[in-house]
């Protein structure tokens, strides 16, 4: 083995193995090097710690080498893999699965070193022409359809092209820089300029950022915000050189108007610019930004139940002196879909406006479209972005108040909505039952799963029930009923539970239990998977010093137990 392979397979050097060593081989070489190793067949005192150390890096190379699943990882991706927290599922997959699994991973691993280097964000933003789909024809009336759509289609026209490319670099561990290149065009003339921005965080809470321009024209943007637990304020001011008048401002403010995690947020925004005008809006948070935070990709994901929908809203008013209005929205969100349809209305004194939106996120991607309907005209506008590139794409369908092409164009964001949800939701309740099915099937008395686990547990009854007497003697830890299985209630209910009462009390030492949240607790001898599609707990009802005690962990989550905590009053 090459010392670069030594150090890329550290821990098969540490048993002086191949990488190709069966099963067998890394059993027999483990015991001979504890043999050697043992600190208590060492009696001088530095060769007893060069022994110690030696012994447990060999703990710790066969922990990894022996089990299959964390030997796959290791081969694959090495140590750092062995520090992800992976979920119970992904020990179930077949090697072409987790092969897929890894490279995934590996690709999120890229990625993310690049976003921490230079964080490179894009932005592309086409706005196109094309109310000239909708007028009458103004060619020839003998013109077959193909050339009366090739003749609108000529018609069509690119409005406006912005291009927006920016790189940022972590100066110290509060401070960054980014670099970003502006190219706009518009009809025959174009300009472009660089922007620099420099940005400190002086706190978990405030930050301050500068922005300049590199190029002519040059103005500077001073801007700081506060976050805190309840609210948050941010002040904006920009700076032209030569200019006499007052420099725009910008002011905002957000605050959850109770104390609930789920409350209502109150926002004040003041533009003092140009056209200064002052907006008051009142709504609840928006559930596909807060799944945004939370979602990770997770094979397990799909199989959940589709019952999960949360509707959100804002209301609120702009205060201007050319066009005052009132506005609204409501949005539904498909959680397990991580879909959202959107409907928006505006009030001013130029009439009635409305728009209807459908969107879709995933943790690197995202899809909208959204149709707007006002005295100005039709536009349709189009986003996509994936690993922050984003393109943005506002088309113009007619140039006046049109409810019919409107109304046709709402169909598009509707429909792909609609049949996705159909089609995708049908899907995972397939995959869903057929999960349950399996799940239902190991579960029965004459399944192979069952029968290992029962005869385990049968070798435990003596052991456990002399745990159990001892425990009782000292008013020590005593496992009254300890069930192992899915989380979701509705899965509960169907029996997907195991029980592990004699297991768990097997584990007791010294009136305490600690069972790690690093591993699947399925891996426990005497534990049964009765779920391996869905997210599990441990249940535990426990006695400790004569009081009731309860407990129930999910399976990420190490159980400690007696704790105050668990106390059932």
């Amino acid at each position: 083995m090459t010392g670069q392979s030594e150090g890329r397979f550290r821990l098969y050097a540490i048993l002086n193995l191949s990488t190709s060593a069966t099963d067998a081989e890394i059993h027999e070489r483990h015991r001979s090097l504890s043999l050697i190793f043992h600190p208590d067949k060492h009696q001088i005192e530095t060769s007893k710690s060069l022994a110690t150390e030696k012994f447990l890096e060999v703990q710790k190379a066969y922990e990894v080498l022996s089990d299959p699943f964390l030997r796959a990882v290791y081969d694959s991706l090495g140590e750092p893999g062995l520090a992800v927290n992976w979920a119970e599922e992904t020990r179930t997959k077949y090697s072409e699965e987790l092969r897929q699994v890894f490279k995934q991973v590996q690709h999120d691993w890229v990625q993310e070193r690049v976003d921490v280097t230079i964080s490179p964000r894009g932005r592309v933003v086409c706005k196109v022409d094309a109310s000239t789909l909708f007028i009458p024809y103004e060619g020839l009336q003998e013109d077959a359809w193909p050339r009366r759509l090739l003749n609108r289609l000529e018609d069509v026209q690119l409005l406006s092209f912005t291009l927006r490319h920016d790189m940022q670099k972590r100066i110290t561990e509060r401070s960054n820089a980014s670099l970003a290149t502006r190219i706009s065009r518009r009809g025959a003339s174009g300009r472009g300029n660089v922007v620099g921005t420099l940005r400190h965080q002086y706190s978990p809470r405030l930050a301050f950022q500068v922005t300049s321009t590199l190029l002519f024209p040059y103005d500077m943007t001073l801007r700081s915000e506060f976050h805190g637990a309840h609210d948050a304020l941010s002040a904006q001011i920009r700076f032209t050189p030569g200019q006499l008048a007052c420099p725009p401002t910008f002011i905002s403010v957000a605050r959850k108007l109770f104390r609930r995690p789920d409350s209502l947020q109150g926002r004040l925004k003041i533009d003092l610019g140009p056209h200064p005008q002052v907006a008051v809006s009142v709504g609840s948070q928006d559930p596909l930004d807060l799944l945004l935070n939370e979602l990770h990709y997770d094979s397990s994901v799909p199989v959940l139940p589709l019952t999960r929908t949360d509707l959100s809203w804002s209301h609120g008013c702009v205060f201007n002196p050319l066009d005052p209005k009132l506005f609204g929205d409501w949005a539904l969100t498909f959680t397990e879909l991580s879909l959202q349809c959107k409907l928006g209305l505006e009030c001013g004194l130029d009439g009635l406006a409305w728009l209807f939106s459908g969107a879709w996120v995933s943790t690197d991607a995202r899809f909208s479209a959204t149709i707007r309907l006002s005295h100005a005209g039709v536009v349709l506008t189009i986003d996509a972005e994936y690993f922050q590139q984003r393109l943005s794409v506002p088309i113009l369908l007619s140039e006046q108040h049109n409810s019919s092409i409107a109304l046709w164009t709402a169909a598009v964001p509707s429909v792909l909505c609609v049949s996705v949800y159909h089609f995708r939701a049908r899907s995972l309740r397939h995959r869903r039952l057929r999960a349950i099915g399996s799940a239902l099937r190991g579960l029965e008395p004459n399944s192979p799963s069952r029968r290992d686990a029962e005869a385990f547990i049968s070798l435990l009854k003596d052991r456990a029930r002399d745990s159990q007497k001892a425990e009782i003697a000292m008013d020590g830890l005593v496992i009254v009923k300890a069930t192992y299985g899915a989380i979701e209630t509705d899965d509960r209910n169907l029996g997907l539970s195991w029980d592990v009462t004699i297991p768990v009390q097997t584990l007791v030492r010294g009136s305490q239990i600690y069972i790690s949240g690093q591993h699947p607790k399925s891996s426990i001898q005497g534990f049964l998977d009765p779920a391996p599609f869905a997210v599990k707990s441990l249940r535990v009802r426990y006695l400790f010093r004569r009081r009731m005690h309860y407990a129930e962990v999910p399976d990420y989550i190490s159980l400690v137990l007696p704790l105050p905590d668990h106390i059932v009053n």
